[in-house]
């Protein structure tokens, strides 16, 4: 399904099929969802068995040149050409390499609007400003959209300016720019100069300085409608461009923009006059500016692009382009931009096949590039002339036969191929050679003038709905916003997949999005409004506008009836009815009964009260909506890892959904085990209610603390209501009101968490007076006492005749527990061990040496010896799990791990000192980790010393002992086990070092810091 309401049980079907669409059966299959809440959560990716494939036939003559690679171009020896050919005479080295420090170059700016661009170089080579101060306030960031022209506004007189590149921070003080001019601007990194200095800052930023310019970052989230703006504030300007329909693509980083006024224009739209307050993240729309806090960052780092073949003249081309920037003002931004919309409504408008279908064949003509046409003609005699956009080569869904095509070169002239065959199912390619530039006589000029701006063809008629043919997948994606003729949304517009019951609602921004079959047909319809239909052959359904409908609201009237025909309910209207309904109507077909087998009876009226718990204003496809409620909310679904696919591939699952308002991630595993392989894949369900209610609430509450409750009533339906909203905590009611209710409603409440309680019930409930409809959800929130919970404990070894005396809280619980021997508080760790679920290599390991610690207690306490068997089989399955280099990993075959593989070998040499048989050959073993070590020192860590000790290596381990400690760097961790290591060889040592590095915690305790803040590496293992 594509939606479900809350605490709905729905069936999914699932097909598994090859890769060459043939269904696998007995495939094991697993399924699960979980709430969208979670966007990080990325799901398990399966390994992909090898795929075996029939050898195709093979190229004999395989010609390949080889790969040319340009060599970097050296650097200019400019002292050489400078003196031979007088380089320095040249503007553009008297620029990339001032002899004074600083060269500049002013002149009259267009429309005197007073502006500078500053650049660095270095040895004739410019390096790139990430970041440019004027006065001490950035104006231009390389890491953020919408950056414009490099060009900045400034004050007329002495500046100050600072650029911040990769590498480098160079100041110059007191530059003059001239008023009414642009200021070129160059500085030396080298070069000297009274007024420029230069500091070495590195490519990574200080936190000063991220802070320093987070201020003046600017997200913007999403501007509706889609499309091209810009934010202006003084003379910056920077060109906003979020034009993608998906949400997730209308965002963008923007700046600098500095905290204050500024002023954002949607061209052609809305104007909105604002503040920038710093923290905020922006979406604006039509008198509407939404702000949400966000926590942006500066980058990091600064990268550098890299120096690639021509990157010398690359950077010229870059840099003069640069200099020819002016600052650009936001009346050149809106004719710009009025100058493409009216190219755009002037370009001829073209709905053309874009994909072929069986039993069709298609053309792809090979032209020059020199052809560029006005508009392209394809005629034949199977097809009536069809029109395409000039720059179309590829023609498809063309039936068999011969075909001429003619390319307008203008209104007189065009190039004429003729004879161009076409096949069934066949694809051709033309060359073009045999093609001729003809004049156009008048008759057939005049033709061409007289043809329509627009070539859209009429859909295909359809009966009914229930014989329009509708493939079986729907594979497309249809999204967009359906607005009226004013370009206002159109919140529950019906958008329905005519011939199904698969459809959904636009939101209230009036946004859809549905799957859809190839070729199918979209039916929209609003209350008020025209309906329309809408051919998916030619694309995606994109935007839609309505038109109002010529019949008043008053004058549509609705008729519903049920009739109980087999125990199923059907609802039977008429197809052309359906214009001007009310969205969310149902339309219901059988194959077995047609519509038209049942007469058609004028209706008796019924009251509403009748038919009570039921919304009509239902998605397309769903059952009648039943009153409830909520009470089951959770972040997963359903866990389904039990099925199996049948004969047909196909396997089904029956879930009743939690009462979460959410977008469910279901998530499909399958595995095949007659061939290995596997396969996964996601789908999106939504859950929805046209009528609603909401609560949010804290997660937990502290006796007597006062808290805040948030309310939300939300209506999906196209009219307004009213409504009756509560809220109880418990049996007792805090709060009633009654709403008209047109889209949401907001309540903020407070608050005051009772005493003597663990826990409390909220209840926010929605009732509908008309019918009797009521939503809402309850609650518990844990409630915690007020104050600080302290546990006090004591531990004692009480030896032969020794006693302690202890004093407690009367008020306490006291929880007193006693051991005979230290060997008993052993076994109950012991015993943990062995019920441990998991067996990976890290965990047998445990499991073998806790099993032959626990022999060896049994024996000493008389006890019988249940632990050989399990020691038996630990030994085994580690033997089973080495892989090619003799050692151990992770899991069987895993790629080789010394810390682990220490752990295995010591837990095997337990067992082989405990009488058990060991498969372990330590000689080979030890040779090869020798020759490893020898042949590579600078793989060689502690672990594999300790690897090597443990094997019983001779005397050249003490050598790649000095090779390691003789590295510039390693952990204090490392440190201490090479020492460790020198002490059980019996080589000399010293801990002074080690003492120094020791720290004292919080309550006094000695504890030595690791490197990280997790368990490798850090203050737990460095202590130990």
């Amino acid at each position: 399904p594509e939606q479900v309401y809350p605490g709905q049980e729905a069936t999914y079907a699932v097909r598994l099929t090859d890769e060459e669409g043939r269904p696998v059966a007995e495939a094991d299959l697993s399924a699960y969802a979980l709430t969208a809440s979670f966007p990080g959560y990325v799901p398990p990716k399966l390994p992909q068995a090898p795929v075996k494939r029939k050898a195709g036939r093979q190229v004999y003559n395989r010609f390949e040149t080889e790969t040319l690679v340009a060599p970097d171009y050296p650097r200019l020896d400019y002292a050489y050409w400078r003196s031979r050919f007088g380089l320095d005479s040249l503007t553009f080295y008297r620029f990339t390499r001032p002899d004074s420090g600083i060269a500049r170059r002013s002149w009259l700016a267009p429309d005197s609007l007073t502006q500078i661009a500053p650049f660095v170089f270095a040895q004739g080579e410019q390096l790139p400003a990430h970041i440019i101060y004027l006065n001490e306030v950035p104006v231009y960031f390389s890491f953020t959209q919408g950056s414009g022209s490099y060009s900045f506004s400034a004050p007329a007189g002495y500046n100050q300016v600072v650029l911040r590149t990769a590498e480098y921070e160079v100041r110059l003080d007191s530059v003059w720019v001239p008023q009414g001019h642009k200021l070129l601007l160059v500085a030396d990194l080298y070069g000297y100069h009274p007024h420029k200095s230069v500091l070495r800052r590195g490519n990574r930023l200080l936190e000063t300085e991220r802070a320093r310019i987070r201020p003046y970052l600017f997200p913007l989230h999403r501007v509706d409608p889609p499309g091209e703006g810009f934010i202006l504030q003084g003379n910056s300007l920077f060109p906003v461009q979020l034009t993608s329909r998906y949400r997730y693509q209308q965002t963008g980083l923007f700046g600098p923009v500095r905290p204050g006024p500024f002023h954002f224009e949607r061209l052609g739209h809305y104007v909105l006059d604002l503040n920038h307050e710093p923290g905020f993240r922006y979406e604006f729309s039509e008198k509407l500016a939404k702000m949400r806090t966000t926590d942006v960052q500066a980058p990091e780092v600064l990268s550098h692009p890299n120096r690639t073949p021509q990157a010398g003249t690359a950077a010229a081309r870059r840099w003069q382009a640069q200099g020819r920037d002016s600052l650009r003002t936001a009346d050149q931004l809106r004719a710009e931009w009025l100058a493409r919309e009216q190219a755009t409504q002037l370009r001829k408008r073209y709905e053309v096949p874009r994909r072929t279908s069986p039993g069709f064949g298609s053309l792809h003509l090979r032209l020059a590039d020199s052809l560029r046409f006005e508009e392209g003609q394809l005629s034949g005699r199977n097809l009536p002339l069809r029109r395409h956009p000039g720059q179309d080569r590829t023609f498809y869904q063309l039936p068999a036969g011969w075909y001429q095509y003619r390319g307008w070169l203008n209104d007189s002239t065009f190039f004429q191929l003729d004879s161009l065959q076409v096949r069934v199912n066949g694809h051709t390619y033309y060359s073009g050679r045999e093609g001729r530039i003809i004049r156009a006589d008048s008759s057939l000029r005049a033709a061409y003038l007289r043809l329509p701006t627009s070539a859209k063809a009429s859909p295909t008629p359809v009966s009914s709905p229930a014989t329009t043919p509708i493939p079986d997948t729907f594979t497309d994606i249809a999204e967009g916003y359906v607005r009226d003729e004013m370009g206002e949304p159109l919140p529950g517009a019906s958008i329905l997949v005519k011939g199904t019951q698969v459809g959904t609602f636009s939101d209230l921004e009036g946004y859809y999005r549905l799957r859809v079959p190839p070729g199918g047909i979209l039916l929209i319809q609003y209350i008020g409004y025209e309906s329309r239909e809408i051919d998916l052959s030619t694309g995606p359904g994109g935007d839609i506008s309505l038109l109002p409908s010529d019949m008043m609201l008053e004058e549509v009237v609705v008729v519903g009836r049920e009739l109980v025909l087999e125990s199923r309910e059907f609802a039977f209207v008429e197809a052309e009815a359906m214009a001007g309904q009310v969205a969310g109507i149902r339309e219901r077909e059988r194959a077995k009964r047609a519509a038209a087998e049942v007469p058609m009876e004028a209706p008796e009226p019924q009251p509403e009260a009748e038919a009570p718990n039921r919304f009509s204003n239902s998605p397309p496809g769903m059952p009648a909506l039943q009153a409830s409620l909520r009470t089951d909310f959770r972040d997963a679904a359903f866990w389904r890892p039990d099925l199996r696919t049948d004969a047909q591939g196909q396997a089904r699952l029956t879930v009743r959904f939690p009462d979460d308002v959410t977008r469910w991630r279901s998530f499909f595993h399958a595995w095949d085990p007659q061939s290995g392989r596997t396969g996964q894949a996601e789908r999106s369900i939504r859950a929805y209610k046209p009528l609603l209610a909401q609560l949010a609430l804290p997660r937990f509450l502290v006796a007597g603390d006062s808290a805040t409750v948030v309310t939300k009533a939300q209506n999906y339906g196209d009219d307004s209501m009213q409504v009756a909203l509560s809220l109880r905590l418990g049996d007792s009611l805090l709060w009633e009101a009654e709403r008209g209710l047109r889209y949401s409603q907001v309540d903020t409440l407070p608050l005051i968490a009772p005493a003597g309680r663990d826990s409390v019930s909220l209840t926010f409930r929605l009732d509908r007076p008309a019918d009797g409809y009521y939503d809402g959800e309850s609650r518990d929130l844990p409630l915690y006492p007020r104050g600080d919970r302290e546990t006090a404990g004591y531990f004692a070894v009480l030896s032969r005749d020794s006693a302690v005396s202890w004093t407690f809280d009367r008020r306490a619980e006291v929880q007193l527990s006693a051991q005979a021997s230290l060997l008993d508080l052993a076994g109950e760790e012991i015993g943990y061990l062995h019920r441990y679920p998991y067996g990976c290599h890290e965990q047998l390991a445990s499991k073998l040496k806790a099993f032959v610690l626990a022999r060896r207690i049994d024996s000493l306490l008389g006890r019988e010896d249940p632990w050989s068997g399990p020691i038996r089989e630990q030994v085994r399955r580690l033997e089973k799990g080495r892989n090619e280099e003799g050692l151990w990993g992770w899991w069987p075959g895993g790629h080789s791990s010394d810390w682990i593989s220490l752990h295995v070998l010591e837990a095997l040499q337990a067992a082989q000192a405990a009488g058990f048989a060991v498969d372990l050959d330590e000689a080979s073993l030890r040779q090869r980790l020798l020759l490893d070590a020898f042949a590579d020192t600078s793989v060689v860590s502690p672990r594999r010393l300790w690897l090597l000790h443990r094997l019983g290596s001779p005397a050249r381990l003490d050598t790649l002992i000095e090779k390691l400690e003789n590295r510039r760097y390693y952990s204090l961790a490392d440190k201490l086990s090479l020492i460790h290591l020198r002490q059980v060889r019996g080589l000399p040592y010293a801990l002074d070092s080690v003492w120094h590095s020791r720290k004292e915690s919080l309550y006094g305790g000695s504890f030595w810091p690791g490197e990280r803040y997790h368990v490798w590496r850090g203050d737990i293992e460095t202590t130990l």
